[in-house]
Formats: C-alpha cells, sequence, structure tokens
C-alpha cells in the first residue's frame, strides 16, 4: 500500500497584493523671503510690506526688498551665494570675450537676467543673481548645449553689466529699458518659476 503523502497548503504571501506606497513628496524649498527672516535679515512686517509691493509692482521680492531699504544689494548676494556655495564676482572689472557673449541672444539674456562670462573646457560660466534660478540654467544648458558653471553678482551689476555688452546700436537708456520692462516676477510662491532672486530664484 502506497504511503500517503501529506502536502501542505500554499502559503500566499498577502503583501504582495498591496498598493506599493506612494513616493514621497518632495519637499517645497522656502521661499527667499522667509529664509531671509529665519536669518534675521528681516523682520516680519518688512516681508509683509515687501509681499504687498511685490503684488502692487510686479517686481522680484530681492529688488523690492532693496528698494525699501530692508537691505543691502550685496547682502542678498552674499546670502544666496553661501546657500548655493558659489562665489560671489566683481563684473565690473570682468573681462568677457565676444564670441562668449553669442553664446546667450540678448533676449534670452534679458530675460533670465543672466551674463556668459567664460568658456573653457566645454564648461560655460554664467553670472545671475538668482544661483537658484533653474529654469534659467537649464535653459541656458539646452541652448548652448554646454554645462553651466554659475556664479553670482548684485542684480545692479548684471543689469550693467547686459546693458554695457549688448546695447550694439541701441542707446544705454532703451537697453537698459528694455531689461527693465522684462524684469517682471511672479509673486513669491510661484513654483513654476521659482528656485531661479531664488526667484531674486524667488524673488
Amino acid at each position: 500500500m502506497p504511503a500517503s503523502t501529506n502536502t501542505a497548503p500554499a502559503t500566499v504571501d498577502s503583501g504582495s497584493s498591496r498598493p506599493a506606497p506612494d513616493p514621497p513628496k518632495k519637499s517645497r524649498p522656502k521661499r527667499l523671503g522667509d529664509r531671509l527672516l529665519e536669518a534675521g535679515l528681516i523682520d516680519n512686517a518688512q516681508l509683509d510690506l515687501a509681499l504687498r509691493e511685490q503684488k502692487r509692482r510686479k517686481r522680484l521680492l530681492g529688488e523690492i526688498l532693496i528698494d525699501l531699504g530692508f537691505v543691502e544689494p550685496g547682502v542678498i548676494t552674499s546670502f544666496i551665494a553661501s546657500e548655493s556655495k558659489t562665489e560671489v564676482i566683481d563684473l565690473k572689472s570682468t573681462v568677457i570675450d565676444e564670441e562668449v557673449l553669442k553664446l546667450v541672444d540678448f533676449e534670452t539674456a534679458r530675460h533670465f537676467e543672466v551674463l556668459p562670462l567664460s568658456l573653457e573646457n566645454g564648461v560655460l560660466t554664467i553670472a545671475l543673481a538668482d544661483t537658484f534660478n533653474v529654469v534659467a540654467i537649464d535653459h541656458i544648458e539646452k541652448t548652448t548645449k554646454y554645462k553651466v558653471s554659475v556664479v553670482t553678482a548684485t542684480e545692479s551689476d548684471i543689469i550693467e553689466a547686459l546693458t554695457r555688452h549688448y546695447a550694439q546700436g541701441r542707446s544705454i537708456n532703451d537697453t537698459t529699458d528694455l531689461i527693465m520692462s522684462d524684469g517682471v516676477a511672479p509673486e513669491e510662491g510661484d513654483t513654476e518659476s521659482e528656485s531661479p532672486m531664488a526667484r531674486l530664484v524667488d524673488q
């Protein structure tokens, strides 16, 4: 008589039917105003006033804070440079090759307030007031086909340098007006434009 064989019932891994957990959501980066507030560079009243002015004037928050006299231009530049670990440069003493300037057209330069500085070993160095402006960085990399390295300078220095280098037949005043007219920024909290001052990213 053949021996009986006891077969244990197959076990089912109940865990395999469970849905995979949702990937962790990326935390939204803090806005420039909040970061300046935490650093003690402005207070709540100054931030609230600057945000109201930003809604009214449609300008970058960093520019509003400077215009209101709450912070010096160099303070914001140094603060952002420290956060992003980038070098602050003096554009007034920087010599730029004409061929490098041609890599970024005037419309792009004025829109992002970005200044191409040098091209070495396939790396294009650009100056941005807001080194967190990933939209600008990504655009420059895609259009120039070069890897981008970022340094920072004050927004006023970048605008002055753009005026000086890109005038090309326009008057200095006309060039400055074109750059400033394109400097309208979304209110702080617009995630599509943030980074980018972040924007001054928010700016």
